[in-house]
């Protein structure tokens, strides 16, 4: 429905608790669904590590390019963060 995709087109998605509600295909079908640019990562720490829902995304096998715009690539996008800043999401430049 072309009304929806356009009242969607500032939402974004977050992997925060993912790995609580689904399996790790969930990416790659989010992302042929809204697009990888569209999601952002997040762990909803402290009740599950980075690492668990870092894991889940790779075993999902997407393309390198679209584990980068996930994992933080997205974040510096929307943040406004040079190419140059640190590829952490969690280390702000010029700190």
């Amino acid at each position: 429905m072309p009304e929806v995709a356009s009242a969607l087109t500032n939402t974004f998605f977050d992997t925060a608790a993912s790995p609580l509600l689904y399996r790790p295909q969930i990416f790659k079908h989010a992302t042929e669904i809204v697009g990888a640019d569209k999601i952002l990562f997040g762990s909803d720490y402290p009740l599950m590590s980075q690492g668990r829902v870092t894991r889940d995304i790779e075993l999902a096998e997407l393309p390198q390019e679209v584990g980068k715009m996930i994992l933080g690539g997205n974040a510096q996008r929307i943040l406004g963060w040079n190419k140059s800043a640190p590829s952490s999401p969690l280390n702000c430049p010029g700190k």
